[in-house]
């Protein structure tokens, strides 16, 4: 009980130094379930200078005061603040949380220490179970945001070779996992309880559902692939080939990889072909310091910019942003809600695609609608999870064209703040991007987006059908295109239902399955005001349709007629309690000489 535990400060334990130099040194957990952060200084351990960039200051260590400093990726900045060095120490006199193997050692358990006074205290840091939590974060998600909490570096999810991998696939991992030790990145590895490998690899001496530290993975002469990984100090390491007691060690390889058999120190060889067999996902932090060019927004998905995933069709209302790749480049995309230790809510399912832009002159802008699986370059599903983080290669765009990048929560009308990351190398390592990414923003005050103009009405002005005895009275909006010498231009009219109850019923409860009301869209070209019951042979209709709006492209005169567009709902609809908008989306001008808003018929 952590009421129980008493603070001391090093002098009561004895032996107190900052930091062990000894290479491989790793840490212990203690009674707090926070394997988050303890794991992610464990492997921070194996780069000391990475972890000696936690402590800020540590010129008044003789008084007890360091500064220490954690990073915030939602706010984008360092967390700095003064700590002493009383610690919570069991009867014992060890800390009572994280600690060194040895004795000594007292960085983590400051670190600790420091990340319980930013979240408010210890209890704060613990997780609900060791497979997840309650706020939504997997044990994976945790571990990355632990990581960039104690180095400032974006930390990402590893290619790893599935469970039933054949040879061949287990070369590009293993490329990608040298590059990175080589590159000077911190690396990780875990096994999670939920994977198919768990129950071999506990057989073996693995922990499932806990962060090992890769410190050394090469071609070790007549070994082959070797790794040198390390767990927590206690727990039970690898019992398989290359282990502490393995024969195939020779006194050649024993001296030339500092093989130690200390079975209690966490630390264990292991080869890349078991490592493959008996690990499920692997981790790894680039330190801030290294060269690569990272996009960041911060954004908020509310109000109408909450349009939900790419099957509804209010998804055009989402935050959008260009982006122009110049050659074949490889991004990383990170899309995350906040810090569920700092801002506690329910986790909505999130997702992340990336479309080609419009063809032709409106390449640069707004994308309204998908009109196939074509138009799709990339694309996460959507997740309940609090952090999505994946790695793609896209072709270049062609000039004149970009892709159109579209973060999304499934659900129209689900609201939260997000932060969108792109990370890339910078190959020529200048500090010049090698892309371009940029929001595109509505008109005004875009002024190369569309011009669009919304109304709203009832449903219950909107009752008759076309052809029908009374459509002719139904509400209608009407508009006009100024285009400068006349002519004809584009439009976009987009019909909408804005007041379907959240299970997308009209009314909650009547229906097994979701159901929309049956809405249509007449247009009417150039009309005037003469708006009758049967409709005219140019008439252009959308519908009637069960779905939650409808489109129609038209291409209009563009010299100052009046166009009318006519929604109705169908028979047997409830529309007492529906609502509808209309959007229209011209290249030219809307012109507002009579205005656009809703027309109610004369009596």
């Amino acid at each position: 009980r952590l009421e129980e535990i008493e603070p001391l400060g090093p002098k009561g334990r004895g032996d107190g130094s900052l930091f062990s130099r000894a290479e491989g040194v790793g840490l212990q957990m203690g009674s707090l379930r926070n394997e988050w952060l303890v794991g992610s200084l464990n492997v921070v351990a194996t780069n000391v200078e990475v972890a000696e960039r936690i402590f800020v200051d540590s010129s008044h260590a003789e008084h007890g005061f360091y500064v220490v400093r954690l990073w915030l990726p939602d706010d984008d900045d360092w967390w700095v603040d003064v700590i002493d060095d009383r610690l919570p120490c069991d009867a014992d006199g060890k800390p009572a949380f994280g600690r060194g193997v040895k004795p000594g050692a007292l960085w983590a358990s400051l670190v600790e220490k420091a990340a319980a006074k930013r979240y408010g205290n210890y209890t704060m840091m613990a997780t609900s179970t060791e497979e997840g939590d309650a706020d939504g974060q997997m044990p994976g998600e945790r571990t990355l945001r632990g990581l960039e909490l104690v180095t400032g570096g974006k930390a990402r999810e590893l290619h790893f070779p599935s469970a039933t991998a054949a040879e061949e696939e287990l070369e590009a991992p293993w490329d990608e996992l040298r590059e990175c030790l080589n590159t000077n990145q911190v690396v990780c590895a875990r096994c999670e309880s939920s994977d198919l490998r768990a129950a071999e690899a506990t057989k073996m001496g693995i922990v499932t559902n806990k962060t090992y530290a890769v410190i050394v993975a090469g071609e070790m002469m007549s070994a082959g692939r070797l790794m040198r990984m390390r767990g927590f100090g206690g727990d039970p390491e690898w019992s398989g080939k290359w282990s502490d007691g393995d024969k195939a060690w020779t006194n050649m390889l024993r001296q030339q990889l500092a093989y130690s058999k200390d079975a209690d120190d966490g630390t264990f060889w292991i080869s890349y072909a078991d490592f493959a067999k008996h690990f499920s996902t692997a981790f790894a932090v680039r330190p801030p310091d290294d060269r690569w060019t990272m996009f960041k927004v911060k954004s908020r998905w509310m109000d109408q910019t909450a349009g939900g995933g790419p099957s509804h069709i209010s998804w055009r209302e989402n935050y959008q942003w260009r982006l122009e790749v110049p050659r074949e480049i490889e991004l990383t995309f990170q899309l995350s809600l906040p810090d569920p230790l700092l801002a506690p809510s329910s986790v909505p399912p999130m997702g992340l695609v990336v479309v080609r832009s419009n063809p032709g002159e409106d390449a640069r802008r707004r994308r309204l609608r998908m009109k196939g699986r074509s138009e799709v370059v990339f694309e996460v599903e959507p997740r309940l999870t609090r952090r999505l983080q994946v790695s793609t290669r896209l072709p270049a765009t062609a000039p004149g064209t970009s892709y159109v990048v579209v973060p999304y929560l499934m659900n129209p009308g689900a609201e939260s703040n997000f932060t969108l990351t792109i990370l890339v190398d910078d190959v020529n390592d200048d500090g010049v991007p090698d892309i371009k990414f940029e929001p595109i923003l509505p008109n005004p005050p875009n002024k190369e987006d569309w011009f669009f103009k919304r109304a709203t009405g009832t449903y219950a002005r909107a009752a008759a059908t076309p052809n029908q005895k009374g459509f002719g009275s139904n509400a209608h909006t009407s508009f006009k295109l100024t285009k400068a010498g006349g002519g004809e231009a584009r439009v976009y009219v987009c019909l909408e239902t804005i007041g379907a109850k959240t299970d997308m019923r009209t009314v909650e409860g009547l229906q097994t399955s979701p159901q929309f009301p049956t809405i249509g869209l007449v247009l009417l070209p150039s009309a005037g005001s003469n708006v009758a019951d049967r409709l005219p042979s140019n008439a252009v209709e959308a519908g009637p349709a069960n779905t939650d709006g409808l489109w129609i492209e038209a291409t209009l005169p563009a010299n100052g007629e009046t166009h009318v567009l006519v929604p109705y709902l169908g028979p047997g609809q409830p529309s007492s309690q529906l609502t509808y908008a209309v959007t229209i989306y011209s290249e030219v001008p809307l012109g507002d000489s009579d205005g656009l808003g809703m027309l109610w018929p004369s009596d």
